[in-house]
């Protein structure tokens, strides 16, 4: 330990926290996987899709079995619409969790504020930050969902599911509910920089996506999130000209519109026969369906 922070010209910081974990009795990787009830991985290709640390990794720890913990997660392919992988994310959230339950003061140990006679004047499960924003300050004129700009369009699902079909065309970006044909949101494209879709948790969700070449393209794409009810199906769409689709594990490009995705059963391709290319990764852990179609519309 001494060594790592007498290195010339600094302190190596990554070299300190793995030899931390070790003085520490930290389990390995794998070992921690299992705690926290992840299944082990076998080899190095299931921690990362990058040949480059897989062969560093293997050179290094020989077997996936000797993997310090603290490189292990660094090492991780994050989670789609996350900045961590696997085990940090349940780490991460273990944490949290703790935190909110062993604090005396959070609203949910108040048995006051838990009491119907609260209920009655407010729902604190509803309250926003922009809520308290607008309630105690002169700032009126912000978005719902202050964590993001306005420039994003959020779109939470009912508990019974949502059935929409999303359009990226030139000029608009456009949300209809497939139930009853009914416009739930339009938006001119040019203010529309991301469209984040969250599903329910207890219903299944069918989400069209529409983006045909040419009709241009969201700065940050798309993100569907499902929840992890059942049955959840994305579907996606180009146009009647040539379109380009990529399916990759948790992302898609769709004639160079992004999209993220989580906790989805099933992925569909809409497609015409002989004039597009779609290039779908092996061993994705959703069902993948390309359908040809004379018409995608008819």
């Amino acid at each position: 330990m001494q060594a790592i922070s007498q290195l010339a010209g600094g302190l190596d910081l990554a070299a300190l926290d793995i030899q931390r974990g070790r003085d520490h009795g930290l389990p390995d990787y794998n070992n921690l996987r299992d705690r926290y009830g992840l299944e082990s991985v076998t080899s190095f290709a299931e921690i990362s899709s990058d040949p480059e640390i897989q062969a560093k990794l293997e050179e290094v720890f020989g077997t996936v079995d000797n993997i310090d913990i603290f490189t292990g997660v660094l090492a991780e392919d994050h989670v789609p619409g996350s900045s961590a992988g696997e085990l940090l994310h349940a780490i991460v959230g273990n944490q949290f969790e703790r935190l909110r339950d062993g604090d005396r003061f959070f609203y949910t140990q108040d048995a006051f504020l838990q009491s119907e006679e609260v209920s009655r004047v407010i729902d604190l499960e509803e309250v926003t930050l922009a809520n308290i924003i607008r309630w105690n300050t002169d700032v009126q004129n912000i978005q719902d969902n202050v964590f993001f700009e306005e420039s994003v369009l959020i779109l939470e699902a009912p508990e019974a599911g949502a059935n929409v079909s999303v359009f990226v065309t030139q000029n608009f970006v456009t949300v209809v509910n497939n139930d009853n044909g009914q416009i739930i949101s339009r938006q001119s494209q040019d203010e529309v920089s991301r469209v984040i879709l969250v599903g329910s948790n207890t219903s299944a969700d069918t989400v069209n996506l529409f983006m045909a070449n040419g009709q241009g393209s969201l700065e940050h794409g798309i993100e569907l999130y499902g929840c992890d009810s059942a049955d959840d199906v994305l579907r996606l769409y180009g146009g009647l000209g040539h379109d380009d689709f990529v399916i990759g594990n948790g992302t898609a490009s769709v004639n160079n519109n992004d999209v993220i995705f989580s906790d989805i059963e099933s992925l569909e391709i809409a497609t015409l026969l002989g004039r597009d290319t779609v290039d779908v990764e092996d061993d994705l852990p959703f069902d993948v369906i390309v359908r040809f179609w004379n018409n995608p519309l008819g």
